[in-house]
């Protein structure tokens, strides 16, 4: 588990190491018509769909189960203060 965190760790530290706007994820190209970060060239790039889904799907099951993980946490302190 912690060496899943501190993959996305490493992710978001990426990211904001490259920018602190957010819309790169949405938009190639600032407001102001500069390039964002990883769109470097103005050929097409290629992607594998594939690897990225399996990332995709494994950051989400990780970020899912630190979220249970708190909400677990959350209800066994409040059934012990209830107590």
């Amino acid at each position: 588990m912690f060496v899943g965190i501190k993959v996305v760790e490493r992710f978001i530290n990426n990211i904001y190491e490259k920018t602190e706007d957010m819309s790169f994820a949405r938009y190639p190209f600032s407001s102001k018509e500069d390039k964002q970060f990883y769109i470097n060239s103005t050929k097409n790039e290629v992607i594998d769909l594939e690897i990225l889904s399996d990332q995709i799907v494994y950051i989400y099951k990780l970020l899912n189960f630190i979220f249970e993980m708190a909400e677990l946490d959350l209800e066994q302190n409040g059934e012990i203060l209830e107590d």
